[in-house]
């Protein structure tokens, strides 16, 4: 197992640490999160970003109703909301895989976005980038995590 795991999907980044087994003998291996300034992010939804439907016009229609043909353009906005919330979070893990001195890492994301991550990395964070294990695990208690990855030492 690396000595950096970096869990992340579209609204939050955990960074964890391996810290060893000391001298004493009942001092065991286990992981801790490295605090980071950023916090959660979640990706914005559409309605925070447009002020107003798009396409709608009120012809046809009996006075007062707001309903009525939609011949708006599709404009790929929550694709963009996607690219531009992935964008971020690679950011900030490029940042904290430079904090720690870029060992080699392993990155933890959800399988849908996991390789638009990896492209998404710095030159440095992808050279370093170790192994991807595909799961959304942003969610999962500290000590699940060391059962699922310790376990695979």
């Amino acid at each position: 197992m690396k000595s950096l795991i970096v869990i992340a999907n579209l609204g939050q980044v955990r960074v964890l640490k391996l810290r060893p087994a000391g001298d004493d003998p009942l001092q065991q291996e286990h992981l801790f999160e490295i605090t980071s300034g950023n916090g959660k992010e979640p990706p914005k939804a559409i309605h925070e970003v447009v002020t107003d439907q798009s396409g709608r016009f009120g012809e046809g229609n009996a006075a007062g109703m707001r309903t009525g043909m939609s011949n708006g353009e599709h404009l790929k906005l929550e694709a963009e909301l996607q690219r531009t919330a992935m964008l971020k979070i690679a950011s900030q893990i490029g940042e904290a895989v430079e904090a720690e001195g870029s060992p080699s890492w392993m990155l933890v994301a959800p399988s849908t976005i996991i390789s638009g991550l990896k492209k998404s990395l710095s030159s440095k964070a992808q050279k370093t980038l170790g192994e991807t294990y595909a799961a959304d695990l942003t969610r999962t208690p500290l000590r699940e995590l060391e059962g699922r990855f310790l376990a695979r030492r």
